[in-house]
C-alpha cells in the first residue's frame, strides 16, 4: 500500500512523469531512443533509483546507454555451466534482510545464461550476486546523487528462474526504499550528514519544524532542495537527545529520533593541575591510584561496604566481657 504503480509503454514513454517519481523500473524494453539516455541521466541526478533489466536481443543498445550513465557494461552471453552462485549477503545493500548473513549463500536462483557486468569506468558498486566462476550477475551501483541495481540477468524463463525465487521480492522492496530516503532508526546530535527526505511539489517551499514533545519546543532547522531530496541540517543545532516529531504546516510528516555520539559518558583522565583544583575546592575529596590494584580495590569496597565496624565491636565486647567475669569474682 506504500508504493503507486504506474506502467509506461517503452514506445510512449511520458518522460514528463518521471520527475514525480522516485523507481523507475526498466524491464526488457528493445527500443531506446537517444532521449531515453537523456531523460535517465536527468532521473539520477536528482536522485531517483533505476532498476536496469536488459532485453537479450538489444544488449548493444544498453551498453551505449550505460556507457552514457557511467554504468558497468554488458559482455557476451554466457552459459552457465557450474550450478550455484554466490549472494553477497553482508553487503550493505542486504542490511536488515537476513537473520543470519552468510558468505556463501546456498539458496540462490538457478541462472541457465547471463551477460556478465564488467566496471570498467569504476563506479562505485556493491555485487550482489555472482556465479560460480566469479562473473558479476547483478551489482548496486552509487551513481551521481541516485543509485542504479543493474543486472546482468534478464527476467525471462530461459534465463534463470529469479522472478519466481524469494530473492527477488527483497531485492526489489530494498531498491524501493533506497528511493524513499529510508533514514536511519536515529541521527547522532550535530552530525554534519543531512537527513534525506523525498522532495514533493507541497514541501519545497514550506519550512520544516522539528518539535519536541517533552519539553514543548520547537526548532526550525536549515533546509535545502537538491534534486528531487529536501535536506535538512542539524549541525550546530545542539539537539538534545529525543524524539521529534517533524510539522510541516502544522501537519505532522514523520519523527526523527536524535541521539547523543559515542563520545557519550566517555571517561577521561583529569590532570595533575586538576587534581590539585578539585581537592583544594573539595578538602573530603580522595582520589585512588591506578597504579595501586590493591588500593584501588580495597577503596571501591570501602566506599560501596562503608567501614566494617563489627571487628571493633567483638573487641569491646570481649573486653566488656572479661571486666564483667573480673568484677563478678573480686569486686563484691
Amino acid at each position: 500500500p506504500q508504493f503507486q504503480t504506474q506502467i509506461f509503454n517503452e514506445n510512449q514513454p511520458d518522460f514528463q512523469t518521471w520527475n514525480s517519481k522516485d523507481f523507475l523500473i526498466l524491464s526488457e524494453a528493445s527500443t531506446l531512443s537517444s532521449g531515453w539516455t537523456t531523460e535517465l541521466n536527468k532521473f539520477i541526478e536528482k536522485g531517483g533509483v533505476l532498476a536496469i533489466f536488459p532485453e537479450p536481443n538489444s544488449i548493444p543498445i544498453y551498453n551505449d546507454v550505460f556507457k552514457a550513465l557511467k554504468l558497468p557494461q554488458l559482455q557476451a552471453e554466457k552459459i552457465n555451466v557450474l550450478k550455484g552462485g554466490k549472494l553477497n549477503a553482508e553487503t550493505p545493500f542486504f542490511a536488515g534482510v537476513f537473520e543470519n548473513k552468510k558468505k556463501n549463500w546456498n539458496d540462490v536462483p538457478e541462472v541457465k545464461k547471463y551477460f556478465p557486468l564488467q566496471n570498467s569506468t569504476q563506479t562505485p558498486w556493491e555485487v550482489l550476486f555472482s556465479m560460480a566462476n566469479g562473473d558479476v550477475a547483478m551489482a548496486w551501483c552509487k551513481v551521481g546523487n541516485g543509485y542504479a541495481l543493474i543486472s546482468g540477468i534478464p527476467l525471462q524463463d530461459s534465463y534463470s528462474n529469479l522472478t519466481s525465487h524469494a530473492l527477488f521480492v527483497p531485492i526489489m522492496l530494498k531498491s524501493a526504499f533506497y528511493a524513499q530516503r529510508i533514514q536511519n532508526l536515529y541521527v547522532e546530535a550535530n552530525s554534519s550528514t543531512p537527513i534525506q527526505l523525498a522532495q514533493t511539489a507541497n514541501n519545497s517551499e514550506a519550512i520544516i519544524e522539528l518539535y519536541l514533545t517533552e519539553e514543548q519546543s520547537s526548532f526550525i532547522p536549515e533546509q535545502r532542495v537538491v534534486g528531487n531530496s529536501l535536506n535538512l541540517y542539524i549541525n550546530g543545532m545542539e539537539l538534545k537527545s529525543g524524539n521529534y516529531i517533524m510539522k510541516q504546516e502544522n501537519n505532522d510528516i514523520g519523527v526523527l529520533s536524535v541521539n547523543f555520539g559515542p563520545g557519550e559518558g566517555l571517561a577521561e583522565p583529569i590532570s595533575i593541575e586538576e587534581q590539585k583544583e578539585w581537592e583544594a575546592i573539595w578538602p573530603n575529596l580522595k582520589f585512588l591510584k591506578s597504579e595501586d590494584n590493591e588500593a584501588v580495590f580495597t577503596g571501591i569496597q570501602k566506599m560501596e561496604k562503608g567501614i566494617g565496624l563489627w571487628k571493633y565491636c567483638l573487641i569491646l565486647a570481649l573486653i566488656f566481657l572479661a571486666l564483667e567475669v573480673i568484677f563478678t569474682r573480686f569486686v563484691k
